[in-house]
């Protein structure tokens, strides 16, 4: 076991184990009744909690959650462990007098939790150092604020957890979590920052649930990185806002499913090139939300080397029918020479570095921003457009060929470089739009702009097409 308590100052360390067999493995909050908690087993021992509401997508029917006292020995046999001879006395204490208000907890402190299915099956069980045992507070909590907060409040942070190898449902208990889904097809719910989990084989979905989180190394195939045979595993970006890792492998699958449209919904997920799934020729797939907001890969370059980046075995799907649902490649920063080539049925945007870069689209209206080298642009399909952040005037424009063109800075240093443009329709300039390419259409190249940036601070970028 991982002596995590170091890295946060705390020494507390819970272990919570599913257990095979029984009912759905629903996750322990969701075990809790409904609306007020209703106590059925009240003793110095145990604390019984059962959900009487109905069955539904929310949670089950006629589970039960269970409080185990820490026990203690009589007296006069001093502060001996406890030897299970029938003599020990629990520590939970009631506030006693008539009706409901009898069995509101007044003290004690928890030693385990249990949870059982309708049948009686336990399937879950909580043990080990916690950091707020007490019976009161975790009743207090509960009624206050629910039972996700009060399971949170129970464990703080350290938590270890290990699947049952089936369907198992599971949350997040704090930060500085290690969680393994034991190879069943099961759901981890991720709230919590320095959370580190690993799928352990099995076709598994990780939730993202809470926004801005840190330090996340999510591991969703085999040991070695990489996926399982057969197996789909599934970030799901559930929340607005940026999603980034310190760690992650062995995905197969994006899918972004944050509800609600406009600005303050947009949904950004970062991926390193060392982080793409399969490697520098990745093999995953991008679902989009249905709600209008913006969907963005971002691909930021790692490493000291020229990057070579092939999106051609990329799929999506509900990804294309928005113009702020892309791939982009953040590379304006990089110095070398990189190769990058775009998912073919999605939409690109390349942002190039200082070297002598080569893009390549796909079949759909991608975007090309100059950098400061010397590069050359592929639209390939679609209703292409390269941008230049100098006026028109600054520029000279020759064609090479039926659907090649050559892009000249004339300004001192020539900061934009020479390009070759080849299958691109348009040309945005500070000033200007020019259409140079083949029959296709005249359109407007849009002039808005939407919030982008690494570090999450406001930076205006080309909106693909109004």
């Amino acid at each position: 076991m991982i002596e995590t308590g170091e890295r946060v100052g705390i020494t507390v360390m819970a272990d919570a184990t599913y257990i095979s067999g029984g009912n759905t493995h629903w996750a322990p909050s969701t075990t809790f009744a409904a609306g007020e908690p209703v106590p059925s087993t009240v003793d110095q021992f145990h604390f019984e909690i059962d959900n009487l509401y109905p069955a539904s997508a929310l949670g089950p029917d006629d589970y039960s959650i269970h409080l185990y006292s820490v026990l203690h020995e009589p007296e006069d046999q001093g502060d001996e462990p406890p030897d299970n001879d029938g003599d020990e006395s629990g520590t939970f204490t009631y506030a006693g007098g008539a009706g409901a208000a009898a069995t509101i907890p007044k003290g004690g402190t928890i030693e385990s939790v249990v949870v059982k299915d309708d049948k009686g099956n336990v399937y879950f069980s909580l043990t080990g150092a916690f950091q707020d045992s007490g019976l009161a507070d975790f009743w207090n909590t509960l009624q206050t604020s629910g039972a996700k907060a009060a399971l949170d409040q129970l464990v703080g942070n350290n938590l270890t957890e290990q699947g049952s190898g089936q369907t198992d449902y599971v949350e997040t208990y704090g930060q500085f979590g290690t969680y393994h889904l034991g190879g069943g097809n099961s759901f981890l719910d991720i709230t919590y920052s320095n959370t580190t989990a690993y799928a352990d084989g099995g076709s598994d979905t990780f939730i993202i649930d809470q926004s801005g989180l840190i330090g996340l190394q999510l591991h969703g195939g085999l040991a070695d990185g990489t996926a399982a045979p057969g197996e789909v595993s599934t970030i799901d970006f559930n929340v607005a806002g940026t999603l980034t890792f310190q760690a992650i492998d062995g995905f197969t699958s994006f899918r972004f499913t944050a509800a609600g449209s406009g600005g303050q919904y947009n949904q950004f997920i970062y991926l390193h090139t060392d982080q793409l799934p399969g490697g520098t020729t990745p093999t995953f797939h991008v679902t989009g939300s249905a709600a209008s907001h913006a969907n963005e890969i971002v691909i930021v370059p790692t490493g000291g080397g020229a990057q070579h980046i092939n999106l051609s075995n990329v799929t999506v799907s509900d990804f294309t029918a928005r113009l702020d649902q892309a791939f982009w490649f953040y590379f304006a920063a990089d110095k070398t020479n990189d190769t990058m080539i775009g998912a073919p049925h999605a939409r690109n945007v390349f942002q190039v570095g200082s070297g002598n870069d080569r893009a390549i689209g796909g079949h759909l209206a991608d975007v090309f921003i100059a950098g400061h080298g010397h590069d050359y642009f592929n639209g390939g399909g679609g209703i292409d457009v390269t941008t230049y952040h100098g006026g028109i005037g600054h520029y000279t424009v020759t064609k090479l060929g039926a659907h090649t063109y050559r892009v000249h800075d004339n300004r001192h240093g020539s900061p934009d470089g020479t390009d070759t443009l080849v299958n691109v329709e348009y040309l945005k300039f500070a000033n200007a739009t020019e259409f140079i390419g083949g029959n296709a259409p005249v359109i407007t190249v849009g002039a808005g702009v939407h919030t982008h940036d690494l570090a999450l601070a406001p930076t205006n970028h080309f909106e693909l097409f109004a």
